[in-house]
C-alpha cells in the first residue's frame, strides 16, 4: 500500500480546502437550516472539474483515480457535509456505474452522451433505492418495443429534487417477489411522464441533501435506458464505492470537528492558561487525533484496493465501519469540549455531529441497507 500520494492529489487537496473554506464554509449553516444546496455550489464544483473525478477523460470527466475521489469527499465535509454527500451520490451512484456500463458494452453506448453530460457537470444524477426487500416493490415490465413500464415505489432518492437523471434498481421479471428475482439498473429522466416526487419528513443531518420518494405509475423507460452488465454486478460496484464515499465523508466529518475543537481549546482559558493545556482536554484532543487518523488510512487502503482494481469489499466495508462510528464519537467529543456552546447552532459542531449521525445510518450509502459486517467476515478464513 501507498502511504504518500502523488503531487497531483496533493495539489487538489490544497485547491479543495480553499475551495471549502471560500465557498462552502460561509453557507454551511443556512444549508443546514434551510434544508436545501443552493445550485451555484454543483456549478462550481463542476468548475473545478469535480463532477467526474474518475471517469475517463475521452469520456469528459477528470481522468482522476478513487483515492483523488477520497481526499475531495473529505475535504469538502470538513466543511459542509450535504454538499459532500450531493458530490458523492452524483458520481458514485450514478457516474461510476454508468461509466462501468458503458466500458462493458464494448462499443459506441448510447448513453455516451449523457455520461458526458453528467461528468461535466451540465446534468446532476441522483439516485433512488431502499431496502433489499423494498427494491423489489419497483416493476419493471419489458414491453414489445423493448422498452420497460415502471410502476411501485422506492423509498428513498438522494439527489431526488434536484436531480436530471436519476439511477435506479428494479424487478425486470413482473413477477410476485422471491428470492431469487432478477434485478436490473435503469436510468430516469427528471420529468419522465408516471414519474412522481414526494417530499420527506425533514432529516436529522445531512438537511441540505435533497432526499425524496419516487411513485412510479405506468413511468415508460426506453431500453437504452436499462443499463447491462446484470443488475446486481452494477449494485455491487456501487455499494463498494458507496462505502468507500461514506468512509470519506465521515473521516473528513470528523477531521471538521477535531480541528474546531482544538481551536476552541486553544482560545478558551480558564486559570490563566488556554484549556488545551490542561492535561485532561489535552488527553481526549490527542485520542481524538489518533482515532481520526487510524479511520484515515483505512479509507486510503480501500481507495488504493479500488484503484488496483483488487477486491475491495472488506477493506471498503472496514472503512466504512470504522470511520462511521468515529465520526459520530470525535463529533460528540467536540460538542462536550465547547461545554454549553457545543450545543448552539452558531458554533457549527452540533452540526458535524449531527451530520455524523446520518452518514452513519443508511443514508451514507444513498439509503442502500449494506450488510456490512457480512461483508467483512466474507473476507475472512
Amino acid at each position: 500500500m501507498r502511504y504518500r500520494f502523488n503531487e497531483e492529489t496533493e495539489m487538489t487537496r490544497e485547491v479543495i480546502r480553499d475551495f471549502a473554506a471560500r465557498e462552502l464554509a460561509p453557507l454551511a449553516r443556512a444549508r443546514d437550516e434551510q434544508g436545501k444546496i443552493e445550485p451555484a455550489v454543483f456549478r462550481q464544483m463542476a468548475q473545478l472539474g469535480l463532477a467526474g473525478i474518475p471517469v475517463e477523460e475521452s469520456r469528459g470527466g477528470a481522468g482522476g483515480d478513487i483515492a483523488t475521489f477520497a481526499v475531495v469527499l473529505e475535504e469538502l465535509s470538513a466543511v459542509c457535509a450535504s454538499s459532500a454527500a450531493m458530490l458523492a451520490a452524483h458520481t458514485g451512484f450514478v457516474l461510476w456505474p454508468l461509466q462501468k456500463a458503458i466500458a462493458a458494452s464494448g462499443s459506441e453506448h448510447p448513453l455516451h452522451r449523457l455520461l458526458k453530460e453528467l461528468a461535466s457537470g451540465k446534468k446532476l444524477g441522483g439516485f433512488a433505492t431502499g431496502a433489499c426487500s423494498q427494491v423489489h416493490e419497483l416493476q419493471a415490465q419489458p414491453l414489445g418495443d423493448g422498452g420497460y413500464r415502471l410502476n411501485g415505489r422506492l423509498p428513498i432518492a438522494v439527489n431526488g429534487e434536484d436531480a436530471d437523471v436519476i439511477l435506479l434498481f428494479a424487478s425486470d421479471t413482473g413477477k410476485k417477489p422471491t428470492s431469487r428475482r432478477r434485478l436490473a439498473a435503469y436510468l430516469v429522466e427528471k420529468g419522465t411522464p408516471g414519474l412522481e416526487v414526494e417530499p420527506l419528513p425533514r432529516k436529522l443531518g445531512l438537511r441540505g441533501l435533497s432526499t425524496v420518494s419516487l411513485q412510479f405509475k405506468d413511468c415508460l423507460i426506453p431500453h437504452e435506458q436499462r443499463l447491462v452488465p446484470h443488475g446486481r454486478a452494477i449494485m455491487e460496484s456501487v455499494i463498494n464505492i458507496g462505502c468507500m464515499g461514506a468512509a470519506a465523508q465521515s473521516v473528513g466529518i470528523a477531521q471538521g470537528a477535531l480541528q474546531a475543537a482544538v481551536a476552541y481549546a486553544k482560545e478558551r482559558r480558564q486559570f490563566g492558561k488556554p484549556i488545551s493545556k490542561q492535561q485532561g482536554v489535552s488527553f481526549k484532543l490527542a485520542d481524538m487525533a489518533t482515532r481520526v487518523d487510524a479511520a484515515r488510512l483505512l479509507l486510503y487502503k480501500a481507495a488504493w484496493r479500488m484503484d488496483l482494481g483488487a477486491d475491495a469489499r472488506k477493506a471498503a466495508a472496514i472503512a466504512r465501519k470504522m470511520s462511521a462510528s468515529l465520526a459520530v464519537s470525535v463529533a460528540l467529543d467536540a460538542v462536550q469540549l465547547f461545554g454549553g456552546y457545543g450545543y448552539m447552532r452558531e458554533y457549527g459542531v452540533e452540526r458535524l455531529a449531527r451530520d455524523a449521525k446520518c452518514v452513519e445510518s443508511d443514508f451514507g450509502t444513498g439509503g442502500m441497507a449494506v450488510p456490512i459486517e457480512s461483508r467483512i467476515l466474507s473476507g475472512m478464513d
